[in-house]
C-alpha cells in the first residue's frame, strides 16, 4: 500500500535511502549528546515563565520553544527565522482553514526562503544538518536538487511542529487530573514510562491517518482488499485497542508494556522519535521539578484547540502556579 505522493509514498529503495542520509543526526547516542542541551533549554526557559510570573502560556512560551530551538540548531537556522517555516507549517498541516491557493502560495514562497538558504550555505558551507546535506547533493551527488529541498524543508517543519502539539497536549492531560502531575512531582523516575502513555493516550492526529491506494490483492485482519481500494487507518484508534491495552481509556503512568504506534511502525516510522521522546522528557522533568504547584489558570471548558488543521493542537495553555 503506498500513498499518493510526498516522502511518505515513496517507493521503498528511494525512502530507505533518504532516511540513511538523514538518519544519523537522529541516532539513539546522537540524541543522547544532545540530551545535556536540550535539559539546558528547557531550564531556561521554565526560568524565564518563572521570572514573568503567572499566568503563563505553555505553548508558547514553553511547548513552542523547546522543539523550535533543538531543531534550529541541530540544521544551523537562526531562531528568528521561525515565523517563515512557522508559515509554512500553518498552510502545510491545514485541513480546511486555508483555501488551496493560499496552501500553494505558502509552499512556493517557503521554496523560495529554502533555495535562498541553500544558495548561502553552499557558499559558506558549515558542519550541521544542512551542510551534511548540501555536501550529499553536490558532492556525493545522492540528492537531486528537489529531493534536497523536501528533506530541508520537511526537517524544518517535522522537527518541532508535531512535538510542541504534544507537549502541550501532554501537559494538559497531566493538568486536568492533578493527581497525574502531583504524581510525577513526587515520583519523576516515573516520566519515561509516563511519556510512553500521554503518547497513546493523547492523540496526534485532528484527522485519521492519510489514504493510501492498495497497490494489490490482500487480505487485511480478514477483510478483502483489492488493488486500487483506498485504505484509511487511525493510529489513535489503535492506540485504544483493548486487546492491546488492558483498560485502555485509563492514563496508566507506569504503564508496560506499552506498544503503542504514535510514532508510526516499519519503515516510515518517525525517524525523530528519539529526539521527540528527550523533548517531551526534559520539559516535563524540567516543570515537574521547578513548579509542583502548576495548575490550570481557566476551566477546561475554555481552552481553545486549533481549528481546521490535521495536527491537534491547543491554541494556547494558560497556566499558574
Amino acid at each position: 500500500i503506498q500513498e499518493a505522493e510526498g516522502l511518505m509514498g515513496m517507493p521503498p529503495e528511494a525512502h530507505a535511502r533518504l532516511r540513511r542520509l538523514v538518519g544519523t543526526a537522529f541516532t539513539p547516542k546522537r540524541v543522547r549528546d544532545i540530551a545535556p542541551r536540550v535539559a539546558e533549554i528547557a531550564d531556561r526557559l521554565v526560568d524565564e515563565v518563572i521570572e514573568t510570573g503567572p499566568p503563563a502560556d505553555l505553548v508558547r512560551q514553553i511547548a513552542l520553544p523547546v522543539p523550535v530551538t533543538i531543531i534550529c540548531e541541530m540544521m544551523g537556522v537562526a531562531t528568528e527565522e521561525q515565523p517563515i517555516f512557522r508559515a509554512f507549517s500553518d498552510a502545510l498541516m491545514s485541513s480546511t482553514r486555508y483555501t488551496d491557493d493560499e496552501v500553494d502560495q505558502a509552499v512556493q514562497e517557503f521554496i523560495a526562503y529554502l533555495g535562498g538558504l541553500l544558495a548561502h550555505r553552499r557558499a559558506n558551507r558549515t558542519d550541521d544538518l544542512i551542510g551534511a546535506l548540501i555536501e550529499a547533493r553536490d558532492d556525493g551527488d545522492r540528492l537531486s536538487e528537489e529531493e534536497l529541498i523536501m528533506l530541508t524543508g520537511g526537517l524544518l517543519v517535522g522537527g518541532h511542529e508535531t512535538t510542541a502539539s504534544q507537549i502541550a497536549s501532554h501537559l494538559f492531560v497531566l493538568l486536568r487530573d492533578r493527581t497525574r502531575y502531583e504524581t510525577l512531582c513526587a515520583r519523576p523516575e516515573l516520566i519515561p514510562t509516563a511519556v510512553e502513555e500521554l503518547l497513546r493516550v493523547a492523540p496526534m492526529w485532528a484527522t485519521v491517518g492519510p489514504t493510501r491506494i492498495a497497490t494489490e490483492d490482500l487480505e487485511l485482519n480478514g477483510t478483502a482488499i483489492r488493488a486500487g481500494d483506498a485504505v484509511i487507518f487511525s493510529l489513535s484508534s489503535a492506540n485504544l485497542d483493548e486487546d492491546a491495552f488492558p483498560d485502555a481509556a485509563d492514563v496508566v503512568l507506569d504503564r508496560e508494556p506499552n506498544p503503542h504506534i504514535a510514532f508510526g511502525h516499519g519503515p516510515h516510522f518517525c525517524i525523530g522519535a528519539s529526539l521527540a521522546r528527550l523533548e517531551i522528557q526534559a520539559t516535563i522533568g524540567a516543570l515537574v521539578r521547578r513548579l509542583p504547584g502548576l495548575r490550570l489558570a481557566v476551566e477546561e471548558n475554555e481552552l481553545e484547540w486549533q481549528r481546521g488543521m490535521m495536527v491537534r493542537s491547543l491554541v494556547a495553555l494558560p497556566v499558574t502556579w
